[in-house]
């Protein structure tokens, strides 16, 4: 089937999607002031959350696609991009600290 040749699940596809996340709420911070701010918001509260929901939708029909034992490893990427939901959709600020975060300067 065409959706298991041609989408980004699994270990793969999560690696790319954390490497956009990383890219754009970095890339806001270099930017700073309002506009980075105000990027960093949309980006963290919309776009990413968005990228991480089709991720998941197309990570899950390629799993359910796949027969062999090894479909089970898209859990993994599975688990990373719901992991990622909760913290933008909770406003956790686990992903601020971890990354060190800081509009003030």
């Amino acid at each position: 089937m065409k959706i298991d040749k041609y989408t980004f699940g699994g270990i793969s596809g999560v690696l790319i999607l954390y490497a956009v996340v990383l890219f754009d709420e970095l890339g806001s911070v270099l930017l700073g002031g309002d506009s980075g701010a105000f990027l960093w918001t949309t980006f963290h509260f919309v776009i990413n959350p968005l990228l991480c929901s089709i991720y998941l939708i197309l990570t899950v029909l390629k799993m359910i696609n796949k027969k062999d034992k090894y479909r089970w490893f898209s859990i993994t990427g599975i688990a990373l991009a719901l992991f990622y939901l909760y913290i933008a959709v909770s406003g956790n600020t686990l992903w601020i600290d971890l990354l060190g975060i800081d509009f003030k300067s």
